[in-house]
This record gives C-alpha cells, sequence and structure tokens, in this order.
C-alpha cells in the first residue's frame, strides 16, 4: 500500500472505525422518524418515484430515485477500508442528516438472506455516476418494495447517544417508547438556551392546537 494511503486507512480507521463496527455486515435502509412511520403504516418500503417529499436535495438525481429502486446501504460487501474512506458521507444519513428539527435518524435493518439475492450493488453498476448521485461504496439498491416483514431490528440513531435498538417484536409501542426517551435524552443535553427556545416552540405549537380545536 502507498505510504499516504496506509496514513489515510488509519486516520479513517481511528476516527470511524468504532462507529462501523456498529453497523458492519448489515445491510441498512435509512430515513427520518416521519417516514418511518409511514413506511410502518403500511407495511412496506417503497421507491420514490416523485410520490413522496425528498429530505435531501441529491435524491432527485440520484441513481435510484431515476430508476425506481429503493436504496440501502451494503455493509456486507465492501472492503472495511473503502467503506471507512467515505464514512463522512454515509454517518450523515445514519443520523438523519443533521437536517433542522431531525433529532435522529432510522435504520432499518434487513434480513441479509432476502436481500442477497435482490440487492443491486453499486460495483455492478458498470456506468458512471457523474450524472446520477450515489453514496459511494455503500449505496445499494432493492428493484422492488421491502416488505416490513423482512425488517429484524429498527435503531434509532443520534450523535452523541447510544443507539436504541428495537428488535422482535418490533411493535409501535416499543418504538414509540424508544422514541420518547432518545428525544428526551437529546432535549436534556442540549445547552439551557436551546431548551428554552424549544420549550416556547412547544408551548407556541400547543397554543395553536388548542386554537384550532375550540369551537367557532
Amino acid at each position: 500500500m502507498d505510504p499516504d494511503d496506509e496514513r489515510q486507512a488509519r486516520a479513517d480507521e481511528e476516527s470511524y472505525g468504532a462507529l462501523l463496527d456498529r453497523f458492519a455486515g448489515l445491510y441498512l435502509h435509512c430515513t427520518s422518524w416521519q417516514s418511518f412511520r409511514k413506511i410502518f403504516d403500511c407495511g412496506q418500503i417503497i421507491a420514490n418515484t416523485g410520490q413522496f417529499k425528498v429530505s435531501y436535495g441529491q435524491t432527485l438525481r440520484s441513481y435510484g430515485y431515476r430508476e425506481g429502486f429503493v436504496p440501502i446501504f451494503d455493509f456486507v460487501s465492501p472492503r472495511r477500508r473503502d467503506i471507512l474512506r467515505h464514512a463522512s458521507n454515509w454517518g450523515s444519513f445514519l443520523y438523519g442528516n443533521g437536517s433542522k428539527g431531525k433529532l435522529f435518524g432510522v435504520a432499518m435493518e434487513i434480513d441479509g438472506a432476502w436481500v442477497e439475492p435482490r440487492v443491486i450493488r453499486a460495483s455492478e453498476v458498470t456506468e458512471s455516476f457523474v450524472e446520477a448521485f450515489r453514496v459511494p461504496v455503500v449505496e445499494a439498491w432493492i428493484p422492488e418494495s421491502i416488505p416490513f416483514d423482512v425488517v429484524t431490528t429498527v435503531r434509532l440513531v443520534a450523535s452523541g447517544h447510544p443507539i436504541e435498538v428495537i428488535g422482535p417484536p418490533i411493535t409501535l409501542d416499543r418504538l414509540e417508547d424508544a422514541r420518547v426517551d432518545l428525544t428526551r435524552k437529546i432535549r436534556e443535553q442540549r445547552p439551557p438556551g436551546a431548551g428554552l427556545s424549544l420549550r416556547f416552540r412547544l408551548l407556541d405549537r400547543e397554543h395553536r392546537r388548542s386554537t384550532r380545536s375550540e369551537p367557532g
């Protein structure tokens, strides 16, 4: 290995190795809590071909969007060194991309036995990705809807907090309990000023809701 590549590999391992260890060997579909609830309610992960709002501008020019595929993260087949080299890309999606109003990300683990005969890996796509955006190395695609029955665990992922792992049975009560618990921990960790601002926003939201519900 080139000395510069070796130094970079060591730096990537030091910076992101512990994070990768949490997801190595898994196939994941990552989304926001709001989108996850829609998936849970309808019982499947459906490709976005324009019927849903997009969270990230890159989606509209992504390979999966163009082809009508469901994107997943493949932490199974790429080499560890290659995965770590692009950790700054995939890591932001796991944590909800740091978008406004998104306290955490939702990572659904998909049963590998179901994925293997269907997956289209990045290494299998021969065309150039210059015009079609993708997350380097780890993004793969499923050319059909993914039934929620093959989701084996749900992980709630927030920066600076232990991952909340919900395994079978994946029920709405257990999911809501985990969401409420993680949201509380995130808000308690915020600076006092940020917490006060949040409380004002929540109170204002409750006031507007109660106003709308009043008769007349």
